[in-house]
Order: structure tokens, then sequence, then C-alpha cells
């Protein structure tokens, strides 16, 4: 689309332009052509530039899969805890590798029927722990939890061992 508009006032940076109905269109200067003075008449060609239009778009398609890929794809995954070893007042917990994807870990808690029993030291090192002092025939509850940003995740239910040989 062609439009004609009449060169009003020449700024540094600004031109005013006017339409034919008599309307104000503040536009750059440095886009004018360099001897331009008021009075003078100037065409601009509005089109849409759809390569243009198409090309930023997939660019930001591309990074939002980018994106996504290096921050979004995986989660945080629940590792098994597993019982490896129960006597009649203590029980050992083993766990898999805590896989964190992208997350960064703050702590691991084990708690014991619902009241934190303590942290786990050195949680991507460490995949297990014993618990001892434990009272003869009483069923435990104890979920680990691990903290990473700003939420918490349980690890699981974890097992309900009985601390008694078998």
């Amino acid at each position: 689309m062609l439009v004609s508009l009449t060169v009003g006032k020449v700024d540094a940076g600004v031109t005013v332009l006017l339409t034919p109905d008599k309307r104000l269109i503040e536009f750059p200067s440095i886009l004018l052509p360099p001897n331009i003075s008021s009075g003078s008449i100037v065409d601009i060609t509005v089109g849409r530039n759809n390569a243009s239009e198409s090309a930023a778009e997939h660019a930001f398609r591309d990074l939002q899969e980018r994106i996504y890929d290096a921050f979004g794809a995986s989660e945080p995954a629940v590792p098994v805890l597993r019982c490896r070893n129960a006597t009649q007042t203590s029980v050992v917990l083993e766990w898999d590798p805590v896989e964190l994807a992208t997350a960064d870990l703050l702590s691991l808690s084990l708690f014991r029927n619902g009241q934190k029993a303590g942290s786990i030291p050195r949680p991507l090192h460490m995949h297990s722990t014993k618990i001892s002092g434990l009272a003869v025939d009483t069923e435990l509850h104890l979920p680990p939890r691990a903290a990473h940003h700003r939420r918490h995740l349980r690890l699981g239910q974890g097992p309900r061992p009985h601390p008694q040989a078998h």
C-alpha cells in the first residue's frame, strides 16, 4: 500500500507528517530521505513482510524448543526406597541415586511416623542410612523428602518394615 504524506515539521529525531485528512503522524527523521523540508510530499510504502515474520516465528519456536529440551523435558524422579536390612531394633534403608533433572538439591530429610527424624548428610553421594533404637514389634512409616529450589518432593512412601529379623 502506497501512502502519500506531507511533511509538516522536521526535527533532528522526529518529523511530523500530515495525512490528506490532516492527521498528525510522528515519524523517525532518520528513515526519511535527506533533502526533505516542510511542505515536501513523501511516499511511504507499507506492507506486511511475511518472509521475515515467518523466519522470526521459526526462530522463536526453535528457541522455545531448545529451552524446553534443556530445562523442561525431564523432572526430578522419585527414587525407590528399599529396606536393605532389619533387626529387632534397627533398619537400614537404601534408595536409588536422586535424579534431579535440572533442579538443585537443597536437602534430603527422613521422617519417622510424620516427624522429622533427621537429614541425610551428602544426599547426592549417600544412598543409605541406618536407623537404630527402634521399639520392638512397631510398624514404621519412613518416607524421605527432598527439598529442591522452592518445593518439597516426596521421594516415596517407603517401606513399612517391622524391625525384626526374619
